[in-house]
């Protein structure tokens, strides 16, 4: 696995990554495998937090009013994203808990078998 430090964007608010000029504060994610490994710098700004969860109040109603079948095909391109990019995601899961890249993978993959279960056990 070749260990590379993770580009921090930002905040992901409002379908756009938001990086603040004055950070409240940051810190290190370190892999608990191999202290050598700094997987990413992160900077925060509570005023995200805010705006993170004003947006999400926004998005909710329009969300409430799609249909059942527009909003099972938000989770099927959901899900193709999550198949698609199942390595990478087992490797920045493996890298920030430690664990081996093998249950790095089994939880990547994972996260594709829960929209299955949604959309055949949850919206019935």
């Amino acid at each position: 696995m070749i260990k590379h430090e993770a580009k921090f964007l930002g905040d992901y608010i409002q379908g756009q990554f938001l990086r603040t000029e004055r950070p409240d504060g940051q810190f290190k994610d370190i892999s608990p495998a191999d202290l050598n490994d700094v997987v990413m710098n992160i900077e925060y700004c509570w005023e995200h937090v805010d705006r993170a969860v004003e947006s999400a109040r926004k998005a909710y109603l329009p969300w409430a009013r799609l249909s059942q079948d527009e909003r099972r095909n938000y989770l099927l391109r959901l899900k193709e994203m999550f198949d698609t990019h199942a390595e990478k995601m087992a490797e920045a899961i493996s890298r920030d808990t430690g664990k081996p890249l093998w249950e790095g993978l089994t939880e990547a993959k994972a996260l594709s078998n829960k929209i299955d279960i949604t959309l055949n056990f949850s919206s019935k």
